[in-house]
C-alpha cells in the first residue's frame, strides 16, 4: 500500500472520535487501491466510505468487548440506582444481572470484595470529527454560491 506509515495515522485518534478517526485512516490507505479515489463515482465512493464505516464500527465494538473481557472477571449488570449515604458511609448501588452460572460465579465470589464498575457502551466511540468527503460527479453548476465564492 502507498501512504502514511500506521503509526502516522495513530497520534491524532481520539476517544470520543475513534470510530471516525478509524475510518479516516482506513480512506487514506485505500484511496489508491486499484483505481484511484478521484476515478471512482460519487457512488463507488459513498459505498467505499459506508463500508469502512461499517467495518470501524464493528472495530470499536470489538475493542469495546475485548477491554471487557482482558483478565477480569465480570458480569454486564444493569444500574437501578444509587444512595449517597454521606461523605463517611459512601455510595450504595443496586444493580441487577441475568441469572446465569456466569454471573452467578463473577458476583457470588466477589461479594464484599473492591471491584471497579465501569460504565461502558460503544456507542460513546461512534462520534466522527466531520463526514467522509465525498468527491461529486457533476460540477457545481456557474452562479451557484459554491462556484461564485471560489
Amino acid at each position: 500500500m502507498t501512504g502514511t506509515d500506521a503509526s502516522e495515522n495513530t497520534e491524532e485518534l481520539q476517544i470520543e472520535t475513534l470510530s471516525g478517526d478509524l475510518r479516516d485512516a482506513m480512506l487514506m490507505r485505500i484511496r489508491n487501491i486499484n483505481r484511484p479515489w478521484s476515478l471512482l463515482t460519487e457512488q463507488e465512493q459513498r459505498e467505499m466510505a459506508e463500508g469502512l464505516d461499517m467495518a470501524a464500527r464493528h472495530l470499536v465494538r470489538n475493542a469495546v468487548r475485548l477491554l471487557n473481557d482482558y483478565e477480569w472477571p465480570h458480569a454486564v449488570v444493569k444500574l437501578h440506582e444509587i444512595k449517597i449515604a454521606g461523605s463517611d458511609k459512601g455510595i450504595e448501588a443496586k444493580v441487577s444481572a441475568s441469572n446465569i452460572e456466569h454471573n452467578r460465579s463473577v458476583l457470588g465470589e466477589n461479594v464484599g470484595d473492591y471491584c471497579m464498575l465501569l460504565m461502558v457502551d460503544s456507542d460513546t466511540f461512534m462520534a466522527e470529527r466531520a463526514p467522509a468527503a465525498i468527491d461529486p460527479d457533476q460540477p457545481e453548476l456557474p452562479g451557484s454560491d459554491e462556484s461564485e465564492a471560489a
